[in-house]
């Protein structure tokens, strides 16, 4: 196998490997947080905002838009469990592995 061709196998398989990976870990109880949306937010006292930023890309390989999101979600649900919230809602959308969220504390 030429060194171009090693090299391109090797780069497909980071690409794969790494477009899967979830290197953010739910805190214990981020899970009890609600991802809602400002419909459901009206009975609700927003106690705060905070932003979410993960990977979007390993060096010249994109991550899937899917991965990022949850990711985001995740670190959005751990910041709301610090704050002493029970439901975040997306206040931005997502820019380059960035997401800005809304935290509420609902009834």
């Amino acid at each position: 196998m030429s060194v171009v061709r090693r090299a391109m196998v090797a780069a497909s398989l980071i690409a794969g490997v790494t477009a899967g990976c979830t290197w953010v870990q739910p805190h214990a109880g981020s899970d009890s947080i609600r991802v809602s949306n400002a419909a459901d937010v009206r009975r609700c006292e927003q106690i705060g905002s905070t932003t979410a930023q993960t990977a979007d890309s390993l060096a010249i390989f994109n991550r899937r838009n899917a991965k990022v999101a949850e990711e985001l979600v995740a670190l959005g649900r751990n910041e709301a469990l610090k704050m002493g919230g029970n439901t975040i809602v997306a206040a931005s959308p997502i820019r380059e592995g960035e997401q800005t969220f809304n935290v509420y504390r609902c009834p």
